[in-house]
């Protein structure tokens, strides 16, 4: 297949949107309201599409719906711009003013297609973090403002997800700090009752959005709009795309914003039922919930029971596993977690995470036990019984079970399992390494060989007891090799059990010992190669 060229590099490590559709009833995280638009509604909206012009453009910038949102708000139509929903307007913000070179001012947690706009524009985003109890630190916006590089910011409120309002002095402070344009998304101010609108006239680097897909019931017909001075209003129409509001979105919109009133007690039973659900919430242990002026309630809670012993802290471990506070606890895929944490945090043999419904993530791991120090094309790590990686070193390591030296590897870092490129019909170096072992485990070698070099298939060695090198060559005959090895270092009247040295066992029918002082001794003239054979290795 032939090839194609790489895309935007902005793009480069975003992961697309994906919202996780699932038929259901009703999403949650999507805030969306619980009732359908009401039957007298449904009505109108019906009229409005029998004999429909499917087959015309629409009005370009819906000038119907415009007067008449700029009339209920006491403006005219060059104060209005419909958008294909919010969205298209969130990113229009930051096509027309952000940008290579441009600043946007963010204060999370709050919606995230903010950010996710800003980057995909080139623009530099600057987060100002809310505070614990989730306000706005407002003293932090202010002082940051007030650098002058701030191109635009964005102030949800009521807030996705905290449900807090901005409150209305502050929002004159930051209006008044900068020419920077400040758009206030007021996407759920029918719930909250209050709005910015009064300072349109004010303040020209106000700008104001809406939607219909909260209170009105649209989040399935597309549809945001803006409020702003028209001359804010005539930079967004130059990166507006054409027709980017369908006809039939336009005539929805219209009927449902003509019969507004009719959502009212729908939105009344909302705030009601809110109250409920905040009061009821603030009665459970290990709940901690916050107030609200929107149609959702955010809450804290445990989220993560972790047990486990090892080097790593809570926070180390919950960071591994890529799972969020937040996240929806039905779609976290848990095998992943686990590899994520076994990989990052090589010092973990095995983790297991589990749901606890309805809110808490269990977490529970094992340390991994050091077992062997495994020397890779000159580089020495420490590693557990599955052969994972779990530390490169800088030199030969001490007190571990055993001493393995293996040829260079494919795979050899932390967190990972040694692997070898193989070809078909061959063994991997670790597996000859077991395989060597487990005939050794068959003599009376068992149990105390400390060490293997197996780099070289030609030049096979086993280490016992950590002071004798046994040479076994290939892994030809290595049953009657060890034999031999196994009766040599048995016998004291061979070797004695305080000596060093290099067994070369290379062919069956004897064996040559040649002794070496240890590491704080001077040869002696009298170490010479002794000469074993099999007979007198078995005697």
């Amino acid at each position: 297949m032939h090839g194609v060229r790489s895309s935007h590099p902005n793009l480069a490590g975003i992961v697309p949107y994906d919202p996780k559709y699932l038929p259901a009833k009703q999403y949650l995280s999507a805030n969306e309201n619980p009732s359908n638009v009401p039957e007298d509604v449904q009505l109108e909206i019906r009229k409005a599409l029998k004999g429909f012009p499917f087959n015309r453009y629409p009005d370009p910038l819906g000038n119907e719906l415009r007067d008449m949102i700029a009339e209920a708000n006491g403006l005219s139509r060059g104060n209005v711009l419909l958008g294909n929903g919010g969205d298209e307007l969130l990113f229009n913000l930051a096509l027309t003013w952000g940008g290579p070179g441009r600043t946007f001012l963010n204060v999370p947690p709050t919606f995230s297609v903010y950010e996710a706009n800003a980057r995909l524009t080139g623009t530099k985003a600057v987060n100002v973090p809310r505070k614990e109890n989730f306000d706005i630190d407002e003293e932090a916006v202010l002082a940051r403002m007030a650098e002058g590089d701030i191109d635009f910011a964005v102030i949800t409120s009521p807030n996705n997800p905290t449900g807090k309002m901005a409150s209305e002095t502050f929002l004159k402070k930051l209006l008044d700090s900068s020419d920077a344009l400040i758009m206030v998304d007021e996407a759920y101010f029918e719930f909250s009752r209050f709005s910015m609108r009064p300072y349109l006239d004010q303040y020209e680097n106000l700008v104001i959005l809406r939607t219909f897909s909260k209170a009105f019931s649209l989040a399935g017909v597309r549809m945001g709009y803006l409020l702003a001075n028209e001359s804010v209003i005539r930079e967004f129409l130059k990166v507006r795309q054409p027709y980017s509001v369908d006809s039939v979105s336009q005539a929805i919109a219209t009927a449902v914003y003509r019969n507004r009133s009719l959502f009212e007690p729908g939105i009344s039973q909302i705030i009601e039922q809110r109250g409920v659900l905040l009061e009821e919430l603030a009665k459970l242990s290990g709940v901690e919930v916050f107030d609200s002026d929107s149609n959702y309630v955010l809450f804290r809670v445990e989220g993560f029971s972790l047990s486990g012993e090892g080097r790593y802290d809570g926070d180390e471990i919950v960071s591994a596993s890529g799972i969020d506070i937040g996240d929806c606890l039905m779609w976290i895929n848990l095998n992943k977690a686990e590899d994520r944490i076994t990989k990052k945090l090589p010092y973990i043999e095995t983790v297991t995470i589990k749901r606890k419904l309805p809110h808490t993530v269990s977490i529970e791991y094992k340390q991994a036990k050091v077992l062997y120090g495994v020397c890779v094309d000159g580089t020495w790590a420490l590693t557990d019984t599955k052969y994972k990686v779990i530390e490169l070193l800088d030199s030969e390591p001490e007190n571990v079970s055993q001493k393995i030296k293996l040829p260079k590897a494919k795979t050899f870092e932390p967190g990972s399992v040694i692997a070898f490129e193989v070809k078909d019909g061959e063994e991997s170096p670790l597996d000859t390494y077991k395989n060597l072992l487990t005939e050794a485990e068959k003599t009376s070698l068992k149990g105390k060989i400390t060490g293997a070099d197996v780099s070289n298939p030609a030049a096979l060695t086993l280490t016992y007891d950590g002071r004798i090198t046994i040479k076994l060559g290939t892994f030809a005959d290595i049953p009657a090799k060890l034999k031999l090895a196994a009766g040599a270092v048995e016998k004291e009247d061979r070797i004695d059990s305080t000596e060093y040295g290099a067994l070369d066992a290379t062919i069956t029918d004897k064996a040559y010992f040649r002794p070496e002082a240890k590491k704080s001794e001077t040869p002696s003239a009298e170490q010479t190669t002794a000469e074993i054979s099999p007979e007198q290795a078995v005697e």
